[in-house]
């Protein structure tokens, strides 16, 4: 450790970059006040020692206090675990096993969660005990209570979840979820992610697959196999979504400043219906200020994204193949007075192909009288990859009843794809 190797009185520039953390020291090691062992054949009443071990995550959890390390032996812990103390910026509380993947959490209440836990579904981030990290550690056969309820400044790193029936409810701020699997989770409330209201969330070389096939959730509106709603400042970045049944991933209702990027969503398939299988449903954000790039998304029951009574949104340079449409669009009325509310959206560079419907298309909603032009709708310098003769592809846009089959004819008709390529 380069941390064992500097004098007892840091100079402030060393202490500033121990903190920060360069890419060989463990910042919360690094800052630690103790370390307390764990291991299946330790005893609670000891000192939680390399040579004298704890029995239980319970007791480590009531010990630690802000930057204090657990570090975990290998062992199946049967525990609900609950975080007593609060972690600091600076200074997390750290759960870690020794040996990363040996440390198995199980049990049908099993988990980590803080104490001050304000529920499920409290959208306004007011749970306590801040400041945890999670690094290492396998979450297999729990119940349907979430694997880990996170509050402000949870870290889950390099985890498995695993044939659990709910894997992480985010209800804090600055969560992150880093370098880890979710897969094989099935119940009636099976999800592997769900964020509501914090702010600065980040989803982050995340892989989900094999959400929900059992179809146990008896409706599309519980079918979020990833789902955010009120969040700012979300960023989703080289996340695979797949093989799932449901959305790939949902941003449903009042999500602003988001980003998703560099991620792969593909095979995702309805519930019941193909239309509740898409790869991005954007849903219900309004004035979201919200960019979606450079995306691989391929393969989805329904189309690759949607673009649901949604504005302030950009869709740019992805690509968005095999999906019944590349991009759509819906316009139900919202809100109390119901209006309409999409538009002020830009859709450009992106390459679309192997679309069935259209590659373009418009969904149900109060389409009458609705000029895309005058709702800051803009469609252009997006490519098309153009079945050749005899295909089974539908026209490159189907538009509130309306088609076009050549780019030429989209101009003329609706105003969109003046600098697009058809070949």
């Amino acid at each position: 450790m380069i941390a064992a190797l500097l004098p007892l009185r840091l100079s402030g520039a060393l202490l500033a970059l121990a903190v920060l953390g360069m890419p060989s020291v463990r910042p919360s090691a690094a800052l630690a006040s103790a370390t307390h062992v764990v291991a299946p054949d330790g005893d609670d009443r000891s000192r939680g020692s390399m040579s004298a071990p704890l029995r239980s995550l319970g007791e480590a959890a009531r010990r630690a206090r802000a930057g204090d390390r657990v570090l975990i032996r290998p062992g199946v812990y049967r525990e609900s675990v609950e975080i007593v103390h609060d972690g600091r910026p600076d200074a997390p509380i750290l759960f870690e096993a020794e040996e990363p993947g040996t440390v198995v959490i199980s049990g049908e209440t099993g988990g980590f969660q803080p104490q001050q836990w304000v529920g499920d579904h409290d959208p306004e981030t007011r749970s306590g005990n801040p400041w945890v990290t999670l690094k290492g550690l396998v979450f297999r056969q729990i119940g349907e209570r979430p694997a880990v309820r996170a509050a402000t400044g949870w870290r889950i790193e390099s985890c498995l979840f695993e044939q659990v029936g709910f894997g992480v409810n985010i209800r804090g701020n600055d969560v992150t979820v880093s370098a880890s699997l979710f897969q094989d989770i099935d119940s009636p409330t099976a999800h592997a992610i769900v964020g509501a209201g914090g702010r600065n969330l980040r989803i982050a070389d995340v892989t989900i697959r094999r959400i929900n096939t059992k179809r146990l959730i008896a409706s599309v509106a519980n079918s979020a196999v990833t789902k955010f709603l009120g969040t700012d400042g979300l960023v989703v970045e080289r996340l695979v979504s797949e093989d799932n049944v449901g959305p790939g991933l949902w941003l449903d209702t009042a999500n602003r400043n988001f980003v998703i990027r560099n991620s792969v969503i593909r095979r995702n398939t309805g519930n019941a219906e193909g239309w509740e299988g898409p790869g991005i449903w954007i849903e219900y954000n309004r004035d979201a200020r919200g960019r979606v790039h450079d995306n691989v998304v391929m393969a989805n029951s329904s189309a690759g994204i949607e673009l649901l009574e949604s504005s302030g949104v950009v869709i740019e340079n992805n690509v968005l193949l095999d999906n019944p449409a590349c991009v759509a669009f819906r316009n139900m009325p919202r809100g109390e007075p119901p209006a309409t509310l999409l538009g002020d959206l830009r859709i450009h560079g992106n390459l679309c192909g192997g679309w069935t419907t259209a590659a373009v298309a418009t969904g149900p909603g109060l389409w009458d009288g609705f000029d895309a032009t005058k709702h800051g709708i803009a469609i252009d310098r997006n490519r098309y990859l153009v079945p050749r003769a005899g295909g089974q592809a539908g026209p490159l846009f189907s538009w509130i009843g309306e088609t076009a089959g050549s780019l030429a004819e989209a101009t003329r008709k609706f105003g969109f794809e003046a600098q697009g390529l058809a070949q």
